[in-house]
This record gives C-alpha cells, sequence and structure tokens, in this order.
C-alpha cells in the first residue's frame, strides 16, 4: 500500500500521554533514551511509509540521528541500544526502525478514510438519480354516469323542506320558557352544591373521606325527599352508636333510618272534613310490605332485634301485618305473606274454666 501521509497532509499525530507514560518497556529505559524515542516518533510522522525511520526513503542510521538530534555518535549508539533491547522500537527485515503504535494507527485511519468515501460516495449517486414521471394512471378514472345526477335532482325536488320547529307563540311566551329552564337549572346547582357539602360531612363523620365518592346520588335524593342537613347528620350519628354498627359499604344503609326518623318527627295532621286522604297508596303499601317480609324471612320473627330502620313504623303505617288490625288491603297482604310462607299466629282458644 502507498503511503500519502506527510507532514504536509498531517501536521499533527496523535499522542496518548496515558499510553506513554503506562508503556513498561519505555519505563525500562533511562530518560536521554526515551528523549531520542520521541525524537524518532517526529521523523517517522514525517516519513514515507508512515511511521518508519526514513529519510527521502533512506533508512535514518546513527551517525545521521547523531547529527540530526546534537549528540554524540557513541551516545547515540548506546541509547538506541538500550531502546532495541527494551523492545521499545521494531525493524524490518531490511533492519528499518519503525513503531508498532504508529503503523497500526495509520492503518485504522486508511480504513476509516475508506469507510467515508465510499459512504459520500452513495450520497452522491443518489442524489443523482432522478425517478422518471408516471404517465400512466395507476387505476382508471372514477366517473358517474349523468343519469345518477338526475335521479339525485328529481328525489331532492319531490322531498318536501325540512320542517322547523314551531316557535314560540311571542317574544313573552319564548322569555317564560327560558325562565323556567333557567330557574330548573338553578334549583339542579343548587341541590347539587348542598349535596356536595353534605356528602364530605357525612364522609368525615365515618372517617372515610374516599369510600363513599359513588354515593352521591343518594345524598341528592335525601335533599330532594325534604330531609334537613341537621336530621340527616343526627339520624347517621345515632345509628353509628349502636353496639351492632359496622362500617357500611355505601350511604343507601342510612336511608331507612333517616326516613323513619323524619316520619316520627313530623306530627300526625288530622283528617279534615272533605279532605283528601291521607292513607298510602297500594304502591306503597306493596312496598312497605315487602321490606318487612324480607326483613321477617332474614331477621327471624322476632322484631325486637331487628335494626331500627328495619322495624315497622306504627306511627306512619299504622299496626303490623299480624296483628290483624294492618290497615293495609287484605288482598295484597295475604300475597305478601304467601310469597315469602310466612303463617298467620293461631288465635287462642279460650278454655272454660280458665281464668
Amino acid at each position: 500500500m502507498v503511503d500519502t501521509m506527510s507532514s504536509a497532509s498531517a501536521p499533527w499525530m496523535k499522542f496518548y500521554p496515558r499510553d506513554w507514560r503506562a508503556d513498561q518497556a519505555l519505563r525500562a529505559v533511562s530518560l536521554a533514551a526515551r528523549g531520542l524515542w520521541m525524537e524518532c516518533l517526529c521523523l517517522m510522522h514525517e516519513a514515507k511509509p508512515y511511521g518508519h525511520l526514513l529519510i527521502a526513503g533512506q533508512p535514518v542510521g546513527n551517525d545521521m540521528l547523531s547529527r540530526m538530534v546534537g549528540a554524540s555518535l557513541d551516545e547515540v549508539d548506546a541509547m538506541m541500544a538500550e531502546l532495541d533491547k527494551a523492545g521499545v522500537l521494531s525493524r524490518t527485515r531490511n533492519g528499518v526502525v519503525y513503531s508498532r503504535r504508529m503503523t497500526k494507527d495509520f492503518q485504522r485511519s486508511k480504513i476509516g478514510q475508506k469507510a467515508v468515501e465510499r459512504r459520500w460516495s452513495q450520497a452522491i449517486e443518489n442524489t443523482e438519480e432522478k425517478s422518471l414521471p408516471n404517465r400512466y394512471p395507476n387505476r382508471s378514472p372514477i366517473t358517474q354516469k349523468p343519469e345518477a345526477n338526475l335521479e339525485k335532482k328529481a328525489a331532492a325536488a319531490e322531498s318536501p323542506p325540512p320542517q322547523e320547529a314551531d316557535p314560540p307563540a311571542n317574544a313573552a311566551a319564548a322569555a317564560l320558557l327560558e325562565f323556567d329552564d333557567l330557574k330548573g337549572r338553578e334549583r339542579r346547582r343548587a341541590v347539587t352544591d348542598d349535596a356536595v357539602a353534605l356528602h364530605r360531612r357525612v364522609c368525615a363523620m365515618l372517617g372515610s373521606e374516599h369510600g363513599y365518592r359513588n354515593d352521591l346520588g343518594e345524598v341528592v335524593a335525601w335533599l330532594q325527599a325534604g330531609y334537613g342537613e341537621k336530621e340527616i347528620l343526627a339520624t347517621i350519628e345515632a345509628v353509628q352508636r349502636r353496639q351492632t354498627f359496622q362500617l357500611p359499604t355505601s350511604l343507601r344503609y342510612f336511608r331507612q333510618a333517616i326516613a323513619d326518623s323524619d316520619a316520627r318527627k313530623r306530627p300526625e295532621m288530622p283528617a279534615r272534613r272533605g279532605a283528601a286522604s291521607s292513607e298510602p297508596t297500594p304502591d306503597l303499601w306493596r312496598q312497605q310490605l315487602r321490606q318487612w317480609g324480607q326483613t321477617r324471612v332474614s331477621r327471624g320473627p322476632d322484631e325486637a332485634s331487628w335494626p331500627d330502620y328495619r322495624r315497622w313504623n306504627a306511627a306512619v303505617w299504622g299496626p303490623p301485618p299480624l296483628s290483624g288490625r294492618c290497615r293495609a288491603p287484605a288482598e295484597m297482604l295475604e300475597e305478601i305473606l304467601h310469597e315469602f310462607g310466612i303463617d298467620r299466629p293461631e288465635p287462642a282458644i279460650a278454655v272454660r274454666g280458665a281464668r
């Protein structure tokens, strides 16, 4: 391989001080020998081939080297022998001194230079290539028959125009509708805001601020039913004080207790002549009886052991179902008893002579 590197094309060379100081062979020679070897490296950098101790293609002898470095021939002979013995320098078959490190670095640089030139040549070729224009369509053109356009126009002409919603009769009616809608939105917003505040207080009271996130609707239902905030909080606190109380998984647990508390606090108004009857509707009777039957089946016949919110509220519904004086419709009561398999208690038989 022809060496083209010279001092003109490469005025500098790579030098690694750490490698220089870590070379054991260099550490074994004298300071003067290391200085002479540095002079040789500088001469090798300007030589052809690179890394060889040559001047104008001719080997540099010790006598010429002594004149170039300004030392006597005996000193140069001794130092070169010291470097050769320590294995610092190497010699070719012709006896030319060369540096192993410099020749290896030069070979690596030439390989890298060729790779860069090859990569740049490929990039230039790619930019010079120009694709021919596509003069032929890749697919057949999309056309539409004129008959189709005529059919669409005829169908559009026959179809009646869209009817708009009837506007209000006048501006006053429109304003009234808008006012009613606005009032409804404000009322819903107020209920929601109050429910959010009450929901936070209930969660803080139960010690579970993040456990009832999905129960905000239950609190909204309480407020919409007309229950007061103080009444709701007092009822929940009363339920908490029970010995059998356990933290519920949902706020629906307090629904019946709040309803019962509200019913107990409302005084019964005497029925006025001609006024509408306050008797519960059949749907309410059925719901209440079904709840009573479910509780009796699950909790047992001893109603004293039932939770307060499950017990029969005589102040609202009158005598209990099995008392014989229940105000619920007789057919509905029999249906509920049959559905849950509840038997009526047998009436007591009077025995003659019994006291």
